[in-house]
């Protein structure tokens, strides 16, 4: 799924809107000024998109629920719970 350059657009679009991204960039911009996270080196951006230490930020939203869906209503993705 997460090969499909059609839903990595739409994840690299809701990721122009998300308020984690922007405060992310604020504190990148300003980082030589007042460092405000010790983590911000564990992000790169790449055509649109977040990466923390190469795996791929996926806003909340539509996109997140859909990697959700994906992954864990698969039925090869099943495991058998105690209820």
């Amino acid at each position: 799924m997460l090969q499909d350059e059609e839903f990595l657009w739409d994840i690299a679009e809701a990721t122009t809107l998300d308020p984690f991204v922007e405060e992310l960039k604020t504190c990148l911009a300003n980082r030589s000024k007042e460092p405000t996270r010790r983590d911000l080196d564990q992000f790169t951006f790449h055509d649109g998109l977040v990466f923390r230490n190469n795996l791929l930020y996926v806003p909340t939203g539509s996109c997140r629920t859909r990697v959700l869906q994906t992954y864990h209503d698969d039925l090869l993705a099943t495991h058998f719970g105690v209820a």
